[in-house]
């Protein structure tokens, strides 16, 4: 895999160039993995779910915030599945 990066006509060496391959395609294997995607999109889901309630003026330590919480978190649970496979 190769990427188009603006910045290698200054890079000359072919060594640092493998390293950054190595680098960016490691990164890709640890961050893209089907657990990581799935915790990303729970924490992403219920945070964002948790803060739909105060668009309307709902108080933070009402019921809402933690039901559509949840939703989100599982939302996100489901959509990091589904982009994992």
């Amino acid at each position: 895999m190769r990427y188009n990066f603006p910045l290698w006509e200054k890079v000359d060496s072919k060594i640092a160039r493998q390293l950054f391959y190595f680098y960016i395609e490691r990164c890709y294997h640890i961050f893209m993995n089907s657990k990581a995607l799935v915790w990303i999109g729970a924490t992403v889901g219920s945070v964002v779910g948790g803060l739909i309630p105060s668009l309307w003026g709902a108080d933070i330590f009402s019921l809402a915030p933690l039901v559509f919480g949840s939703i989100g978190a599982i939302i996100g649970i489901y959509l990091g599945f589904k982009l994992s496979n």
